[in-house]
């Protein structure tokens, strides 16, 4: 409400397109939500909502879907192309192209500033082929990962409810599941940022619900969904090397493993570059390389591939195989050619529950 608020909007006015924005926005459930205890995907929904309840002739959405589950997807990629057939101009900014060939009318390709391409969809986006990014199938080893009848969540909410899973060592898993089902919560719970209510987390042997957050983060490592919500530093470097050198890493050796997860995410130009200052596809590089310079057995990377190009998606999958040399990665994405090609288990929460499934064969969403 606060877009029409600013416009001096009558109040019965308001709520009428405010209602009517939730709706469009598949939102309408999160009204009565605090936001702090919304998912990175319904968060996107509801700021979704506040630009539709402008109702400004123009809306302009960068990355709108990027944390959007398939099925929401879907219901956003119908709503909008109504709200275009009743007179609303869309700019849509998408790394997305099956979205922008089900939507768009026209595609602008850009290149370093510069117009590489201008046309419809059929003439301007490629044929649809993934770069191989394969992260290779790793005996199965013993369990690295194991949770047990976790019960977690929010003030009197529960959103975990005896929720238990394994994940051996050397192996990427995919943890999938709809918006607001409890995936990023049970990323959290795992780190420490949500407490336990019953339930145990072990990795590598180590049982971790009873140590402080400082102490988890020897044992496992995470990059939010927003990684600008992690990044503080006033270089790259030293971002990367915040992490081994709270661990009591010495500043010569805190350098060297910030280096070299760097290089893992190939970004070793960027040492002096200030993380306020890249683009959110490169933040989110670096946090991954911040995330692995503690060198944690377990790696968790909360919707890594949101808004990134070809290019980042290897760069993501390159540091993904890396990982495996240390222990495990778990992968919470809606991007199912992802995690096809690159984790070889998934895990689907529901109800507080996860459930151990076989990924989805190609072309299914």
């Amino acid at each position: 409400a606060v877009g029409p608020e600013n416009l001096a909007i009558p109040r019965d006015a308001i709520r009428t397109r405010v209602d009517r924005a939730l709706a469009a926005a598949d939102a309408s459930d999160l009204a009565r939500r605090l936001p702090d205890e919304l998912s990175g995907g319904e968060r996107q929904r509801v700021s979704l909502a506040s630009a539709l309840a402008l109702e400004a002739p123009l809306l302009v959405l960068d990355e709108p879907t990027a944390q959007l589950d398939p099925e929401a997807t879907r219901r956003f990629g119908e709503r909008l192309r109504a709200l275009a057939a009743s007179g609303t101009s869309v700019l849509l900014v998408s790394q997305d192209a099956e979205l922008l060939r089900a939507l768009a009318a026209r595609v602008l390709v850009l290149h370093h500033g510069s117009t590489r391409a201008l046309g419809p969809p059929s003439e301007v986006l490629p044929t649809q082929h993934t770069p191989s990014t394969e992260v290779a199938a790793p005996s199965a080893g013993d369990t690295f990962l194991d949770v047990r009848e976790l019960v977690a969540g929010y003030s009197d909410r529960i959103v975990l409810d005896r929720l238990t899973l394994d994940v051996p060592r050397g192996s990427a898993v995919a943890l999938l599941g709809d918006n607001g089902a409890g995936k990023t919560t049970l990323a959290r719970t795992i780190m420490g940022l949500i407490p336990v209510r019953s339930g145990t987390i072990a990795v590598d042997g180590r049982r971790l619900e009873a140590l402080p957050v400082h102490m988890r983060a020897r044992h496992a490592g995470l990059v939010f969904q927003d990684p600008s919500r992690q990044l503080f530093a006033r270089t790259v470097l030293e971002e990367v090397a915040f992490g081994p050198r709270a661990l009591g890493a010495s500043h010569r050796r805190a350098d060297e493993q910030a280096r070299e997860a760097l290089a893992a995410v190939e970004l070793p130009d960027l040492e002096k570059a200030h993380p306020g200052d890249l683009a959110q596809q490169t933040q989110r590089l670096v946090a991954i390389a911040a995330a692995m310079a503690s060198q944690a057995g377990l790696l968790i990377l909360d919707e890594p591939t949101a808004g990134q190009d070809a290019q980042g998606k290897q760069r993501i999958a390159a540091a993904i195989a890396r990982q495996l040399t240390r222990g495990c990665v778990m992968v919470i994405t809606h991007d199912l050619d992802f995690a096809r090609r690159i984790c070889d288990r998934a895990f689907v929460v529901s109800n507080g529950r996860a459930t151990s499934r076989v990924l989805p064969s190609a072309g299914v969403r």
